[in-house]
């Protein structure tokens, strides 16, 4: 499942590998915020790689870890 992260957080330490980053619809606004603690900056979305490769043959919705929302992706 995706992530949702700022770029300033990153993904680093996590136990999960979420390489690609990707703008959410609508962006820069703060509709989707970052997930992590004490973070409120407007959040990017993260896929691994199984999601890329989704997301390369045309899928553009995918659902939040931890949430339950789906974004979509330019």
């Amino acid at each position: 499942m995706a992530l949702a992260r700022c770029e300033r957080c990153g993904v680093s330490g996590l136990k999960h590998s979420y390489p690609h980053l990707h703008t959410p619809i609508g962006s820069p606004s703060a509709a989707l915020l970052c997930g992590a603690p004490h973070c409120v900056r407007p959040g990017c979305l993260w896929l691994t790689e199984v999601e890329e490769q989704q997301y390369l043959l045309g899928l553009r919705s995918f659902r939040l870890s931890n949430r339950a929302q789906e974004v979509q992706v330019i």
